[in-house]
């Protein structure tokens, strides 16, 4: 299960684990977790830290893309939320890995990927109250280790999908007002 820790003191004392997500059956296990902090976004003050993951091994809620902030300013867990649901389910389920990130003007965006699945990229514009699918970037090799990041273009919503396998590191744009 997906826990965070909190220190206020540089690492000397930790608090008690926090489980952050809250359906989880003895089957299924989260893979492919990622998380974001919204001042890693340049020019970004927002105090949420983003959790992407996926539930895998066979049970009700594997293959399900799911999301949950935590508010750093009062440690307050936002609602869980399922982006896509029945990714894939079959017996290399735990093969998937994620991305999820805010975009400088605001957007979130999450990519699961799995090497046996179609690719799609989800977009949030209500700070992950709901998602809607995008785009499948295509041409994300099996076994990617991925990364997604702000963009620098003129249009501030947009990203960067970022991931490395055998050795070679890709880098794509992701323009969001074309959806490409």
């Amino acid at each position: 299960s997906i826990k965070y820790v909190k220190t206020t003191d540089g690492g000397q004392t930790w608090s008690s684990a926090v489980k952050v997500h809250t359906e989880e059956p003895a089957t299924d296990v989260a893979f492919g977790y990622s998380c974001w902090y919204d001042q890693w976004t340049p020019g970004y003050v927002g105090t949420k830290i983003h959790i992407s993951w996926v539930l895998s091994g066979g049970g009700s809620y594997s293959g399900v893309l799911n999301y949950r902030s935590l508010d750093t300013n009062g440690d307050v867990l936002g609602a869980q939320t399922v982006i896509a649901s029945a990714l894939y389910t079959g017996m290399l389920a735990y093969h998937y890995t994620s991305g999820i990130v805010r975009a400088r003007g605001g957007n979130l965006y999450a990519l699961p990927l799995h090497p046996l699945a179609t690719t799609y990229l989800y977009r949030s514009v209500d700070n992950g109250v709901t998602w809607t699918v995008r785009s499948s970037p295509g041409g994300i090799g099996a076994y990617a280790y991925l990364f997604l990041t702000p963009g620098n273009e003129v249009d501030s919503q947009d990203i960067y999908v970022v991931w490395a396998i055998g050795g070679s590191l890709v880098l794509r744009w992701y323009d969001n007002s074309a959806n490409t």
